[in-house]
């Protein structure tokens, strides 16, 4: 697992072009929409196990995404 950080201490133009790497990153793949959608699933599911709910949605949908690209 990869963290994001931004090291404080190197200067002002390295922070913001990471965090602009990091925005682009997020727009490129429609992060937020991915994240909302499956925290909205989540909270109308309710399950025990949420962790576990995630994971299989996350799995569907690389599934459904994976069989479209055939």
């Amino acid at each position: 697992m990869h963290a994001f950080t931004l090291d404080m201490a190197s200067g002002g133009s390295n922070e913001e072009a990471q965090l602009a790497q990091c925005q682009a990153y997020v727009q490129r793949h429609n992060i937020q929409q991915l994240v909302k959608e499956a925290i909205v699933s989540l909270c109308i599911n309710k399950p025990e196990n949420p962790i576990l709910f995630l994971k299989e949605h996350f799995e569907k949908l690389y599934d459904q995404r994976s069989q479209a690209c055939y």
